[in-house]
């Protein structure tokens, strides 16, 4: 009788406590990586990067603790990762659509040669 309660030799054990997922911490480990990444340089390719990676990852892991929440525990781990790479991307797409400095003045003395050649061909 005894025997039944002891688990099978072979089969993994579920931990009395729920764990953190390893995604959860990469996530909130990239989120990191990302505010340093900005403050380094001000939109960097890797800043992105690591934005979209946070949000991958966080999300994958927000999965697992849905699907097994006896296993996994820390939905909190997750928000920072969430929320520093939505708010990356969303910044990185706002500094794309600015128009390049000095552009304005450039795209006027183009339109500006363009009419005094019309002038002149007139």
């Amino acid at each position: 009788m005894g025997d039944a309660l002891e688990p099978k030799v072979g089969r993994p054990r579920r931990p009395d406590t729920p764990t953190i997922p390893l995604l959860a911490m990469l996530s909130l480990v990239f989120s990191v990586l990302t505010i340093v990444l900005l403050s380094v340089a001000f939109v960097d390719v890797g800043a992105v990067g690591t934005a979209v990676l946070a949000v991958v990852c966080a999300h994958i892991a927000r999965r697992q603790i849905a699907c097994d929440p006896y296993s996994f525990k820390g939905t909190w781990a997750t928000l920072p990762g969430l929320t520093v790479g939505y708010g990356m991307l969303a910044f990185f797409l706002f500094v794309l659509s600015l128009p390049e400095p000095g552009q304005r003045e450039r795209n006027r003395r183009i339109n500006c040669a363009a009419n005094l050649k019309q002038i002149g061909l007139a």
